[in-house]
């Protein structure tokens, strides 16, 4: 994905340089990127988009890093009030900052805390999360190990905390690599719940790489969808363009039709 392209501008501060190249700017809000959580990506977006929820309700960003989840779902649900847990330090203080510079500030809260160790007051009608899905015991660096990695029982035990702080017409929301959809779907079982919102997403060669679920503890009917990212070229589909358009903060160009003549160029990420 990309940024606003700003440029490097040194200052009295190595950090705040960094901060200062590493903005991603949302229609509505920026994320400030550096060193202590991973950077915006089109998993982040796509999940952030295709969240559906009640509004007002409560809602809860589990495991948010900087924050981007939790601040589109505060603009996706003006009614609602939206909690980003976190528990790295340097993270939740990255967070914490993003939401303060929102417009949203009032309505969002990060809260420096282990999701398993998490209790609030309230249970939440919409719980978004991206959580680390990649089991293998070649971690590049304990950043990575940390926000990329977990086993199916700590991957188990994720899953059952943000069950046990749904409401019970609730939905929790997430996205996942197709190499684990067996993984997914077994482990959907085993918490007795019930996937009424299934997304396939494709890349430009039709082949499916991410599957958002919309899961609850109720039994509905399921709805199964498609979203190709991008067109055969790489550029960005219509369809994707059309549903991040009051994110993106910058303006992504359609394809012009074979009909048309346009000097347009599509943007890559």
């Amino acid at each position: 994905m990309h940024g606003d392209g700003t440029a490097f501008r040194p200052t009295g501060h190595f950090r705040e340089s960094l901060l200062t190249l590493a903005k991603f700017r949302f229609k509505h809000f920026t994320i400030y990127h550096n060193q202590d959580s991973f950077s915006v990506g089109t998993d982040a977006m796509v999940l952030g988009v295709l969240v559906q929820g009640q509004n007002p309700g409560r809602i809860l960003d589990a495991g948010s890093g900087s924050g981007v989840l939790g601040l589109m779902a505060a603009q996706k649900f003006p009614l609602s009030h939206v909690d980003c847990v976190e528990i790295d330090e340097k993270a939740f203080l990255e967070c914490q900052e993003n939401v303060r510079k929102s417009p949203f500030q009032n309505r969002v809260t990060a809260v420096h805390s282990n999701l398993l160790e998490y209790q609030p007051k309230e249970l939440y009608t919409t719980i978004v999360t991206n959580p680390p899905y990649y089991s293998t015991d070649n971690f590049s660096n304990p950043k990575n190990q940390r926000e990329k990695h977990l086993s199916k029982e700590e991957l188990h035990a994720w899953f059952a905390h943000c069950i046990q702080l749904l409401a019970p017409h609730g939905t929790l929301w997430f996205i996942a690599p197709v190499s684990i959809t067996k993984v997914v779907n077994k482990l959907i079982q085993r918490l007795e719940m019930y996937v009424h919102h299934e997304v396939q997403i494709q890349n430009q060669h039709d082949s499916p790489v991410r599957t958002v679920y919309g899961i609850s503890k109720q039994s509905n009917p399921q709805k199964n969808t498609l979203l190709k990212l991008r067109n055969s070229d790489g550029s960005y589909s219509d369809e994707y363009i059309d549903l991040t358009a009051e994110f993106h903060g910058i303006t992504l160009q359609k394809q012009p039709k074979l009909h048309e003549t346009s000097n347009a160029t599509c943007t890559f990420v």
